[in-house]
């Protein structure tokens, strides 16, 4: 799949947002860089955020991230959960669900484990408004490094 391929998808089934799953190394992250924003990686966030917490900068960084026009989150569902993240991550989305923001979320994960790591409330919300694409086939980083080798 490709940039023009996915917008032709989020067209035809009137959607704004994206969940695209699959193994690692089927082309998740590859597609979601096509679109020439700023990817977040779920660790990269929560490090960033968790460096100015109790400060005016991370109310800052959390509205940003609630408000911005297209947000693009990578590796989701790939941190430890706890209960300031799983806050976090409800918060963000949960805005960005109620006032349509466009978000495209890349995950190992499917929905039903996105439930059983997080909380119903997510899952559903993705469910309701995402597209959700499912990616498929092999590690493509393991086979060009099996290719070398050989």
């Amino acid at each position: 799949m490709n940039k023009q391929e996915l917008l032709n998808e989020l067209n035809k089934y009137n959607k704004h947002s994206v969940f695209i799953y699959g193994n690692a190394g089927v082309g998740k992250t590859f597609l979601l860089k096509q679109f020439n924003r700023h990817i977040y990686t779920m660790l990269e966030l929560f490090n960033d955020l968790q460096s100015i917490i109790n400060t005016q900068e991370y109310f800052d960084d959390i509205k940003y991230l609630k408000e911005i026009d297209f947000l693009i989150l990578d590796d989701f569902g790939s941190t430890k959960s706890s209960e300031w993240r799983d806050e976090v991550i409800f918060e963000i989305l949960n805005y960005r669900y109620e006032n349509n923001k466009k978000t495209f979320i890349s995950s190992n994960l499917n929905l039903g484990e996105i439930s059983e790591k997080y909380d119903d409330r997510i899952a559903s919300r993705i469910a309701e408004k995402y597209l959700i694409i499912e990616l498929t086939g092999k590690d493509k980083r393991l086979e060009k490094k099996i290719k070398i080798k050989k």
